[in-house]
């Protein structure tokens, strides 16, 4: 029997078969990754290691097994991607680490720590910045959830990311003093 895999025009059944033949690929893929028992990952795999017999250059120079990996690899990274930016977008919570950030993402946000922080920060801009570009610099910062860097603050801002900085932690210093009574 012929190797179905440089078959130029590859039947269902033929699809079905090299499927079967070449699974293993998936459950090593996923023990290298120490994924397992993530569903997501391993139906992320499949798809690429279907996508691998579909699209695979009957002509190319790598071996089958290689380019089926390569797939799904990036498809399981993709799905560990995915993760991280709806964990990124669920979890908010205000808390001082070592660096002074505001906001930290490990623990879940409750509406009560977000009212806080949004009157805290109402109040400061009301009452404690004198200055527009104080201002904006702030305004801009809270639009990206605290999360956008001094030096994208400063560009968006026409100012420099040393000022930006001076600003932020003189906000981090008020945040810190109210919270704390």
């Amino acid at each position: 029997m012929p190797d179905l895999i440089y078959k130029r025009d590859k039947t269902r059944d033929d699809v079905d078969i090299l499927l079967s033949r070449y699974k293993n690929i998936v459950y090593y893929m996923l023990n290298n990754m120490r994924l397992q028992g993530d569903q997501d990952a391993e139906s992320a795999a499949y798809e690429a290691l279907w996508d691998a017999v579909e699209q695979f250059d009957i002509y190319c120079t790598v071996p089958f097994e290689n380019y089926a990996c390569r797939l799904i690899q990036n498809a399981i990274n993709d799905v560990l991607r995915k993760r991280i930016a709806q964990k990124r977008n669920l979890y908010v919570s205000v808390e001082f680490t070592d660096n002074m950030n505001i906001f930290y993402t490990d623990e879940i946000c409750t509406a009560e720590t977000l009212i806080i922080v949004d009157k805290h920060f109402e109040h400061y801009l009301e009452h404690k910045v004198t200055g527009s570009l104080a201002k904006n610099i702030l305004k801009v910062w809270r639009s990206s959830t605290f999360e956008m860097g001094a030096s994208e603050i400063a560009k968006a801002c026409n100012t420099t990311a040393s000022y930006v900085g001076r600003v932020q932690c003189a906000f981090r210093a008020y945040l810190g003093h109210m919270i704390k009574e």
